[in-house]
């Protein structure tokens, strides 16, 4: 990936880690004019506006399929499949008791799972309803930081964090004090790590290693302690742990067990 000239502007748009190196390379109050901002943040205008060029900030999620879908789904698997062909050889055989039993089994099996696994994403729907997490976002003319719903964020806005905050998107670090972060969710990293707002060295953007910069701090990790400003690079699914959601979100693949019984079946 051939990295973007210093003189190159980004656009609040721009997808992938070019944006973010770019950005880390250069100081902060050229990261807000190549991201088309200002210290004090978009408008309310220009943040609606760039929010219409791109969907909402929100993370990919897994449609839930129908009552049909569902039962097609688990009646389909490895093992239920297994014990439908056994009814039917004990059938065959004369041995209906047997046949019944196991068709029970299934039919009790499946009905179960369906009706926990309804119960389940009506909980997690009611959860996801009760939380309404915000960002404070700063509005030219406006005295402070106000909160505004991560949803509404747009790439160019410029945020407040502090301790305990959640860091809602891939953001540029403008300014800090004694500010760490926890980014355990991405590296797997346990102790906090110290954000500054000073350009990326050399050395380090010849690493390539986007997480590992000190000037950036990215969606889905905590602030551990102190406080910074920063400004919003890409949000949802734009930003890394965005597409670590859409890769897990994607249907997943058959498990060694399912490909075994294939092969045994075949």
């Amino acid at each position: 990936m051939k990295p973007l000239r210093r003189d190159t502007p980004v656009r609040p748009d721009q997808e992938g880690e070019g944006a973010l190196l770019a950005l880390a390379a250069c100081s902060a109050d050229e990261a807000l004019l190549r991201l088309g901002t200002s210290p004090q943040g978009l408008t309310q205008q220009e943040a609606d506006r760039r929010l219409r060029r791109q969907r909402p900030s929100r993370l990919a999620g897994r449609g839930e399929p129908g009552w049909a879908r569902q039962a097609l789904q688990r009646l389909l698997n490895p093992l239920n499949l297994l014990l439908i062909t056994l009814a039917g050889v004990s059938l065959l055989s004369g041995n209906a008791p047997s046949a019944v039993i196991i068709t029970v089994m299934v039919a009790l099996s499946l009905t179960l799972g369906l009706v926990q696994e309804r119960r389940s994403g009506r909980a997690a729907a009611s959860l996801r309803a009760l939380v309404h997490t915000m960002a404070a976002v700063h509005r030219p003319g406006e005295a402070g930081a106000r909160d505004h719903p991560i949803e509404r964020l747009a790439p160019g806005d410029v945020l407040q964090l502090s301790a305990g905050a959640l860091v809602p998107a891939d953001v540029r670090v403008l300014s800090a004090r004694d500010f760490f972060v926890n980014e355990a969710a991405l590296t797997g990293e346990s102790l906090p790590v110290e954000k500054h707002a000073a350009a990326a060295t050399p050395q380090d953007l010849a690493q390539r290693e986007v997480l590992a910069l000190a000037n950036l701090c990215f969606m889905g990790t905590h602030v551990a302690s102190g406080s910074a400003t920063v400004v919003v690079v890409h949000t949802g699914e734009r930003a890394i742990f965005g597409a670590i959601a859409r890769s897990l979100s994607e249907p997943r693949g058959p498990s060694s067990f399912e490909l075994g019984m294939s092969a045994s079946r075949g």
